[in-house]
C-alpha cells in the first residue's frame, strides 16, 4: 500500500514546489519558506498515518 502512495504523494508535491520557486525567483523567501514547509508536512503526514497504523 505504501509503495503506491509515495508516487502518487511525490506527483501531487510537483506543483507547490513549482509555486515555491516561482516566489523564490521573486525574491519572496517567506512564501517559498511557507510552501516548502506545506509541502513537506502534505508528505509526513500521510505516510505517517500510513506506517502508524
Amino acid at each position: 500500500m505504501i509503495y503506491i502512495v509515495i508516487p502518487i504523494l511525490l506527483i501531487i508535491s510537483i506543483n507547490p514546489l513549482s509555486y515555491a520557486k516561482y516566489n523564490w525567483d521573486k525574491k519572496n523567501k517567506f512564501a517559498a519558506f511557507g510552501c516548502v514547509l506545506l509541502t513537506v508536512i502534505m508528505f509526513i503526514l500521510p505516510l505517517y498515518v500510513i506506517i502508524t497504523r
